[in-house]
């Protein structure tokens, strides 16, 4: 921190807009000081008097604990990127009395109120706001003379209509968070507007056209002419055609030059098609207006229920068609298996891939999906945000927008065992909220990206069962000898490598004891059986690896013999007998090469031996 440098300063200082005075707090009761500066990388510092209220990066700082009608001072520093913070002395002050609100105006009159030519109207708020001292009425945006809760209108002709505002004043001026208002109707005019849905149904899913018909009578004593009738096109629908000369402006159909008989009605029509996202709609609602070329534009009203050729309740604007929310979805589930197989054997991963179509009106969030990992598999890894939760992936934020289609994926690893499983079946669950979990079914065999067929949940994989192994035939001779030279005791072990994807529960295996041996014994089970060493019903689990050895004793006489040659052969129960393979020079648990079956052990033979005799001629006994 350099000390050397610069004070910063605020450049403005507000409460809740205002710089000083009476201060109207907010709707909800605040007040706010807002500080700006030139400083970069700004923090602000609050104060009352000495104490330091708080800090900010924002320089919006909510006041706390003031009394309404009570003034208060409050000072603002600030420091930032190459200046100090602002000196006491030097900090921008705001002084100010906080008021409170006065409680929002409520109307006893309806939203739309009627009159007839000539009648009296009153306006009346009650009861009366909190911390009201007076009030403001506004006829279409212009401020009125009355200034009380109530306004009376008398003899009202059309010249009276229009939209009636009225808010509350407060002691200091301040002025109600919110207004009431009314729109008068002064007319012997009636608008309302029927409608008809495709099919005959009366309420909407998606996708239906709506005819749309206005009716506007006139039960005065003279015709009208030149009036103009609108209509804004319905939310959540789209235009699909004008009819009786209407034109689309901007989304608002308008029919001009509209004459009616006294006494007589007439009608406009177009037609809407319902939008397939309904998400939060409960009404297709939609109000027309007509207007004498003078006036504020009028509100139609309601039909009939029991009669849309007949006005419903002139209190009410607008006309509803009613919503059937529906959520409804379709699962399937595709997958993918390494290099583009169709089948598994054991080792591939398979990635899954969820599809849940929205086929209903409401958007779907959360969507939930569960899918618990299939049996024959191990889990490797999840896309869109899943997570592995016990045995089951479950992405628990997905969206699903009306008409999409989103997709969830996780991948597995296929076992290496897979006995007794004819198919990787898997079943996802969908839970969007309302209905029941829905399980997946499988995809169409020709697109994966469409269902399949949905009488029948779940997805299946073929697994190719594989049945195979390797066998090798390792040795050892005591004192870690490589060769023999006769008189050895040899153990013989061999090896069973199951290499398919089905455990082997009935492996047999033959070995003829070597030549220039002799058999000693057999551990595992082996018999000796006519010069063979014989194993029956081994078991050997999928890529699991099992041993039987035997020992035999090489013969003292190796003249001439140069190797002890073995050959074992193995049954697995389903392919033909194999013999066995050398051991892997380097590691004798593992198989050698496999051109060459058979297991050799070199013979040494012992040096020739060369005895001298020596007669002596003197010898004792007489001897020659």
């Amino acid at each position: 921190f350099n000390t050397n440098a610069p004070a910063a300063a605020v450049t403005s200082l507000t409460a809740n807009g205002s710089t000083g005075g009476n201060v109207c707090a907010d709707a909800s009761g605040k007040v706010f000081l807002t500080a700006t500066t030139n400083v970069t990388a700004p923090t602000f510092y609050f104060y009352q008097g000495t104490t330091l209220l708080g800090s900010n990066q924002t320089g919006v700082f909510e006041v706390t604990g003031f009394t309404a009608g009570v003034a208060a001072t409050y000072t603002v520093g600030v420091s930032g990127t190459g200046v100090c913070e602002t000196l006491a002395a030097d900090r921008a002050s705001i002084t100010f009395t906080p008021a409170l609100l006065p409680g929002n105006p409520v109307l006893t009159n309806p939203a739309v109120q009627v009159a007839s030519n000539g009648s009296t109207v009153i306006l009346r708020v009650d009861p009366i706001p909190a911390g009201a001292v007076s009030f403001q009425w506004y006829k279409n945006g212009v401020l009125q003379a009355e200034t009380t809760g109530t306004l009376t209108l008398t003899n009202v002709t059309t010249a009276d209509e229009g939209v009636y505002r009225v808010v509350t004043v407060g002691a200091t001026g301040c002025l109600s968070a919110t207004d009431a208002t009314v729109t008068l109707q002064v007319t012997s005019l009636t608008l309302w507007k029927s409608y008809t849905i495709s099919g005959g149904a009366t309420t909407v899913r998606g996708g239906e056209d709506v005819t749309y018909t206005l009716h506007f009578r006139n039960t005065g004593n003279a015709p009208i002419s030149n009036y103009t009738l609108k209509d804004p096109i319905p939310p959540n629908t789209t235009l699909k055609q004008v009819f009786n000369g209407g034109v689309n402006d901007a989304g608002v159909i308008t029919w001009t030059g509209v004459s009616v008989p006294a006494g007589g009605t007439v009608t406009r029509q177009f037609t809407v098609t319902v939008n397939a996202d309904l998400t939060g709609v409960a009404n297709i609602r939609n109000i027309p207006y007509y207007n004498d070329g003078s006036n504020p534009d009028v509100p139609g009203i309601p039909p009939n229920p029991t009669d849309p050729n007949q006005p419903g309740d002139p209190t009410q604007t607008g006309t509803n068609i009613p919503v059937t929310p529906v959520t409804s979805t379709i699962t399937w589930k595709s997958y993918s298996i390494t290099g583009g197989a169709t089948t598994v054997r054991g080792g591939e991963e398979v990635t899954y891939t969820v599809h849940v179509r929205n086929t209903g009106n409401q958007r779907i969030t959360p969507l939930i999906v569960r899918d618990a990992i299939p049996t024959g598999t191990t889990f490797v890894s999840a896309a869109n945000a899943g997570t592995l939760v016990g045995n089951e992936v479950v992405f628990s934020n997905l969206d699903a927008p009306v008409g999409q289609t989103i997709i969830a994926s996780f991948v597995v690893r296929v076992n290496q065992n897979l006995t007794g499983l004819n198919v990787i079946r898997n079943i996802a669950v969908t839970t969007d909220g309302v209905n029941p979990d829905q399980p997946s079914i499988p995809p169409d065999p020709a697109d994966p990206n469409q269902p399949g067929n949905p009488g029948t949940p779940g997805t299946d994989i073929p697994v190719t069962k594989v049945f195979s192994h390797v066998a090798w035939k390792s040795f050892s001779i005591p004192n870690g000898a490589t060769s023999v030279r006769g008189g050895e005791q040899v153990t013989y072990t061999i090896h069973i490598r199951n290499t398919g994807n089905q455990d082997l529960t009935s492996v047999a295996v033959r070995d003829a004891i070597p030549a220039n041996t002799t058999f000693v014994s057999a551990a595992n089970g082996g018999t000796l059986t006519g010069g063979e060493v014989r194993y029956t019903g081994i078991s050997v689990a999928a890529g699991q690896t099992a041993t039987v050895s035997f020992i035999v004793q090489v013969n003292a006489d190796l003249s001439g013999v140069t190797q002890i040659f073995n050959l074992a052969y193995v049954n697995d129960g389903t392919n033909p007998e194999q013999p066995t393979l050398p051991p892997d020079p380097a590691d004798p648990n593992q198989p050698g090469n496999p051109a060459t079956p058979g297991t050799n052990i070199p013979v040494t033979q012992a040096p020739d031996l060369t005895v001298t005799l020596t007669v002596s001629s003197n010898s004792s006994n007489g001897l020659a």
